[in-house]
């Protein structure tokens, strides 16, 4: 590893951005999933 650098500015960065695209792929998760079941209860109701 690099030695430590007193400007931590990126590697803050760097957490927020996983910490966003964590969150962001979270919540399209659920949301396809929300939306995979509905459309599978529509379609029972359906048919």
């Amino acid at each position: 590893m690099r030695k430590y650098q007193p400007k931590g500015a990126p590697l803050v960065i760097i957490d927020l951005a996983l910490l966003v695209v964590t969150a962001a792929l979270t919540v399209l998760m659920r949301i396809y999933l929300v939306s995979f079941e509905n459309l599978m209860i529509a379609l029972t109701c359906l048919f």
